[in-house]
């Protein structure tokens, strides 16, 4: 697997990194358990030839990242040397994202721990994909107690825990509101993300308690019921469609 950054000690953001083969999947390696990280963001962006440039993510919580790509694959995080903690984490939807020809798909990361070590990998694909993962980053900001967001497109949603939160209402399409204390809905994750990690002595970590894992699927609004102080900080996680670029003279680019 093409290897596009591995950083041991002392760094805390890295350049752009670009990719240079097609893919659709992203190999984490660090030092650091997933419940442990922290401040580092992330951003992954398509720099294309005669069009916008596409971003799946703009400097978004690495945790929430991981954890997203883990509850949308049911997957796992691997630590089989009792060292590095693997993630795998696939942006496109099982193949490659297609990069056309003049366009580069770059990563980069900020707010890195000086102590810990990151490695990043991808996987080449042969197939492509004009679908990918998307990653946002919303807000309930201090003075609201009541707030509803539309989750309607959205495939999972990580919300961060505070002792402000007090109840989440959901809407599946079709039915009435049903609320949910924070604590119900971490239990209800287990099925969906049946562990994040793995503890100092390499034990399996079941829940991270400082976030809900919650798979979006069929749930049209999401609302929060919360004291008037405090930030609820929630990433979304979503499938997109590339738009075919044109050309300067604006006739379509063929997508290979």
């Amino acid at each position: 697997m093409p290897v596009i950054y591995e950083k041991t000690t002392g760094v805390l953001k890295t350049g752009d990194l670009q990719i240079t083969q097609p893919t659709g999947t992203l190999i984490f390696e660090m030092s650091k358990r997933p419940n442990d990280l922290t401040n580092e963001k992330i951003s992954i962006w398509i720099e294309r030839a005669g069009a916008s440039n596409v971003y799946l993510a703009t400097k978004i919580s690495l945790k929430d990242f991981l954890y997203s790509c883990l509850c949308n694959d049911k997957g796992k995080v691997f630590n089989p040397f009792g060292e590095e903690n693997i993630i795998v984490a696939n942006i496109g939807l099982e193949a490659a994202i297609n990069i056309k020809d003049g366009e580069k798909m770059k990563v980069s990361l900020e707010g890195l721990i000086a102590t810990d070590t990151y490695k990043i990998s991808y996987v080449p694909h042969f197939e492509s994909t004009n679908s990918y993962l998307s990653f946002e980053y919303k807000a309930i900001v201090e003075g609201y107690k009541d707030q509803t967001i539309d989750v309607s497109e959205c495939d999972v949603a990580v919300i961060g825990m505070t002792n402000t939160l007090n109840e989440i209402g959901i809407t599946m399409f079709g039915t009435d509101e049903k609320r949910f204390t924070p604590r119900e809905l971490q239990i209800l994750q287990l099925e969906d993300t049946p562990f994040v990690g793995f503890t100092v002595d390499n034990q399996v970590e079941q829940l991270d308690k400082n976030v809900i894992i919650l798979p979006t699927q069929g749930i049209s609004k999401l609302r929060f019921y919360k004291d008037s102080s405090g930030i609820i900080p929630i990433t979304l996680m979503k499938r997109d469609e590339l738009i075919p670029a044109t050309s300067k003279a604006g006739y379509p680019l063929k997508l290979r």
